[in-house]
Order: structure tokens, then sequence, then C-alpha cells
């Protein structure tokens, strides 16, 4: 089975950019917000995970320090029942998302 060959009919009429959109552009800031931005002296950034990563084991040290005092508590809702399922996926649109949503099955 071959799933690229439907792609090579195309292939004559697909125009493909002259160069590479920045990490700005693939998430929706456009040229226009760039100049509004530098118009207004707004500043925006962006910080990636893996920027951080050697300050990873640090954090995890912290964050259980944190957890086994006390001081940082976990948010869970937990609903009993394969039954109830749909009452707790519909209830992720009725109130403030916070936490882990967990459904504990018999």
């Amino acid at each position: 089975m071959s799933y690229g060959t439907t792609s090579s009919f195309y292939a004559a009429r697909v125009t493909r950019p002259t160069q590479r959109r920045s990490l700005r552009q693939t998430f929706g800031i456009s040229d226009d917000i760039e100049r509004m931005l530098v118009e207004r002296q707004i500043r925006s950034e962006c910080w990636i995970v893996d920027a951080f990563y050697g300050e990873r084991l640090a954090a995890e040290d912290e964050l259980s320090r944190l957890l086994s005092s006390g001081a940082l508590k976990p948010v869970n809702t937990v609903v009993d029942g394969f039954e109830r399922l749909p009452e707790a996926i519909a209830g992720l649109y009725k109130t403030m998302r916070v936490g882990k949503l967990q459904v504990r099955f018999g």
C-alpha cells in the first residue's frame, strides 16, 4: 500500500514557500501584528521548554519537596463509574478546567 502517490498528482500545482516560516509566524504572529507590536512598543516573547532542560532536575526536586511538605497540593476531580463518563467529559466544558479529571472504573 502506498500513501504518497496521491500527493504526487497535485505536486505540480502546490506552491511551496520560498523560505521556512519562523516560530512566531507558525503561532500566528503575522507581519502586520509584528509592525503593530513595534509601533506600540510591546515586547512579545515565548520560551521553549527545552531551553530550560538543564534546570529540570532541580525543578523536579523542588516540586517534590513542596508536594511532600504539603505546600503544593494536586487538584484532582475523581468521578466514579463508567456510566458517569459522559457527565465527566461534559463537566470539562461547564466548569473551570483546573487540575486533572480522573474517571475510576470498577
